[in-house]
């Protein structure tokens, strides 16, 4: 801060720049996702496809309006996605960021990857994923059975992420006569 109380980086473009990238990095964080994501191939002999995958979610749209901002300043690819609720449920309308695909997520991974603490290792995993298929497709540019490696590489960022090999055995309470339950 300045003598008169003013951001003194918010007045220097670099000290805006990267605290835009640390804020987007922190929703990233907190509120996003990195990830490989599978959906059916149409019309494919292939069967599934693989595909780079990068979000934001939240339900306050000014943290939203706030992401694109910056996402707009980067000139990064982005899809925003709302998901209204009505049907009587109080639930609040949903928001979604979107980034699918080995080029656009790429060009996210490259900016935020430095200041990434916690899905670190997420983002390194995506990042592997495309340069494996990028050398591949380099080579045949039609597109080609996902190899082992590409497979290891799926299983490992879903398990970093909770969707694999979770448990299904519900958290154990033990009851105490007269005090509150006990997490074991």
């Amino acid at each position: 801060m300045s003598e008169n109380n003013q951001d003194i980086t918010m007045d220097n473009q670099q000290g805006k720049m990267h605290f835009n990238i640390g804020w987007l990095v922190g929703m990233i964080e907190g509120e996003g996702c990195i990830t490989l994501a599978a959906g059916a191939r149409t019309n494919s002999k292939y069967g599934h496809k693989i595909s780079p995958y990068l979000s934001i979610t939240s339900t306050d749209k000014r943290l939203i309006d706030k992401a694109i901002e910056i996402i707009d300043f980067f000139h990064l690819p982005v899809h925003l996605d709302k998901r209204e609720y009505h049907n009587g449920k109080k639930w609040k309308d949903r928001y979604t960021l979107q980034v699918f695909g080995q080029k656009r997520v790429k060009e996210w991974l490259i900016l935020i990857k430095p200041y990434l603490v916690g899905k670190q290792e997420q983002a390194e995993i995506v990042l592997s994923f495309i340069e494996q298929r990028q050398k591949i497709l380099n080579k045949h540019p039609w597109h080609k059975p996902y190899t082992n490696e590409d497979l290891v590489l799926y299983e490992k960022v879903h398990k970093l992420n909770g969707r694999l090999g979770r448990s299904a055995k519900p958290s154990e309470t033990k009851r105490r006569p007269g005090k509150p339950p006990v997490k074991v």
